[in-house]
């Protein structure tokens, strides 16, 4: 969650653009665009907004992430068959390696303890669980998850909101705005196009580079 208001980012985009009044596009229409940029953002790049859930699963191995989730992350811990109860952690495997160490995994003897938990990038809004859950007394799985974020409104033309990603990320959304201004243009602006392009190449470019410092830094990243 920001602390930046998207009355700022507009304010923003009014300076570059020279209309100050709004008169085209609307705050309102900035706002769609708003939250039509902050989905591609975090579809780009999923840890813009990343939520946890604490999940009661269903019998067998195969699981549904939450409902506005875009892709899985990571498993953190087993919460007991209350879902209030942190138990053993919990590791994630490649399919093809449990495929080939535990062919039977999908149907080994059912436990409420998830011991590893399977996902596909190919097939985002699914995992798995192992060993598989049983048919009554299910167990809770705390995951960490990337969400769509929320549409943002407002009340009484009032848009003094915090915007859902962070503050990093407010360079991106000017950029996204002003891309989509200059792509809705109709023929007033001779160099629209080129100007839309311009602020397509600067909303993507900074997530690749985000991307790549975060990649570089990671204290996750072997290290000679």
């Amino acid at each position: 969650m920001s602390t930046i208001y998207v009355s700022t980012i507009f304010n923003r985009v009014a300076r570059v653009t020279g209309d100050p009044a709004f008169v085209e596009p609307t705050r309102a229409q900035l706002l769609d665009w708003f939250n039509e940029g902050e989905k591609v953002l975090v579809k780009r790049k999923p840890d813009a907004y990343v939520k946890a859930a604490n999940q009661l699963l269903v019998e067998g191995t195969e699981q549904t992430l939450a409902a506005d989730g875009i892709i899985f992350i990571e498993p953190i811990c087993n919460m007991g068959t209350d879902g209030s109860t942190p138990g053993r952690v919990v590791y994630s495997v490649d399919r093809r390696t449990i495929n080939r160490s535990t062919p039977d995994w999908h149907s080994a003897t059912a436990n409420t303890q998830v011991n590893a938990v399977i996902f596909d990038e190919r097939n985002p809004k699914i995992f798995y669980t192992s060993p598989p859950q049983p048919t009554a007394t299910q167990g809770y799985l705390k995951y960490e998850y990337s969400a769509l974020p929320p549409e943002i409104t407002v009340m009484d033309e009032n848009y003094d909101v915090v915007f859902t990603v962070g503050d990093e990320y407010a360079a991106e959304m000017l950029n996204y705005l002003l891309f989509r201004i200059y792509s809705e243009d109709k023929g007033q602006i001779s160099d629209a196009v080129e100007r839309a392009q311009m602020y397509w190449a600067l909303f993507t470019g900074d997530i690749v580079d985000k991307e790549a410092v975060e990649n570089r830094d990671s204290p996750n990243v072997p290290r000679r």
